[in-house]
């Protein structure tokens, strides 16, 4: 009779271990669930409010812009602390100019070479302001030839290949190339970008001290880096409306060279730009990059990269 109620306690105690043990986890996975629920209503909050901040972006950029000539960091874009407010929350917005960077994909010009094999004059320019970046960034002229070649080498590869769209998308695929160290490709990668099409245009009004390396690239090493920062210096205040100011009087280094692509290479003017926007909510920063295209009707949203929890 003892024997038999010890098992019955035995079989009581194992029920209540097992149903514990269901309860536990089930707990758990309702937390879970409302965790997981909480943090996609987060997500999708966030995601609205970001793209509600990116036409807010927009619209900024559109007023400031509206029957201006040129583009400079004196019109009110080019604030720091543009921010859009809600009832409960604050996305805070900073633009910047997409037109003082070297396009990668300047140097995929067609044809490489000519008939007789020659190199491409203007692929060889481009390549020869790529390569004197690099060498303004501490590369070695050897280095910065072999780097020069890698991404010429990439896109002619994609080209042949007949792809769809041959043209570099995004800095990052530089990190592809054995040549680029993780170090210089983050000296490089400011400096940089990967536009939709093969022209190289800089404009001087939105340049900073920070450009110093690519204004120098572009003006072949001419001119010192003490002359591009008075340059820099002596801007009005919104900007150039021409660069008639470049003559041989004034800069008759810029005029040894007999660059005839320079005035197309150095503007005031400028039609791309990036919006980045910033919104903090309970779990985490979440932010909106946007690549923004400004023409006659309006501006327009080129690609959007979205970054959660950051």
């Amino acid at each position: 009779m003892n024997k038999q109620r010890g098992m019955a306690l035995l079989m009581v105690l194992l029920m209540m271990s097992v149903m514990t043990i269901i309860a536990v986890n089930i707990n758990n996975y309702w937390q879970r669930s409302l965790t997981r629920t909480q943090t996609q209503q987060d997500q999708l909050t966030a995601k609205w409010l970001l793209l509600g901040g990116e036409i807010y972006a927009k619209r900024q950029l559109q007023q400031a812009l509206d029957k201006q000539v040129s583009v400079s960091l004196g019109q009110a874009w080019a604030r720091e602390d543009i921010v859009m407010r809600t009832e409960e929350r604050e996305v805070s917005v900073r633009i910047v100019s997409a037109d003082v960077c070297f396009n990668l994909n300047a140097l995929a010009t067609s044809p490489p070479v000519d008939d007789a094999g020659a190199e491409n004059p203007k692929v060889a320019r481009e390549k020869q302001m790529f390569m004197l970046l690099l060498t303004n960034l501490g590369v070695g002229e050897p280095q910065a030839g072999a780097i020069a070649d890698a991404v010429i080498m990439k896109v002619n590869r994609r080209r042949d290949q007949a792809e769809t769209s041959y043209l570099i998308e995004d800095v990052s695929e530089l990190r592809e190339l054995s040549v680029i160290s993780r170090e210089l490709y983050l000296r490089m990668a400011p400096l940089v970008c990967a536009l939709p099409d093969n022209r190289l245009r800089i404009n001087l009004n939105t340049a900073t001290a920070q450009q110093l390396p690519l204004i120098r690239a572009m003006l072949l090493n001419a001119l010192g880096g003490d002359q591009v920062l008075a340059l820099i210096a002596a801007r009005p205040q919104h900007g150039w409306r021409s660069l008639d100011f470049l003559t041989a009087e004034n800069y008759p280094e810029l005029h040894k060279l007999k660059d005839e692509d320079l005035a197309d290479r150095l503007v005031t003017t400028g039609s791309r730009f990036t919006a980045e926007l910033r919104l903090k909510l309970e779990d985490g920063q979440y932010r909106l990059v946007s690549a923004l295209q400004r023409n006659k009707a309006g501006v327009k949203v080129m690609s959007r990269q979205f970054g959660w929890g950051e």
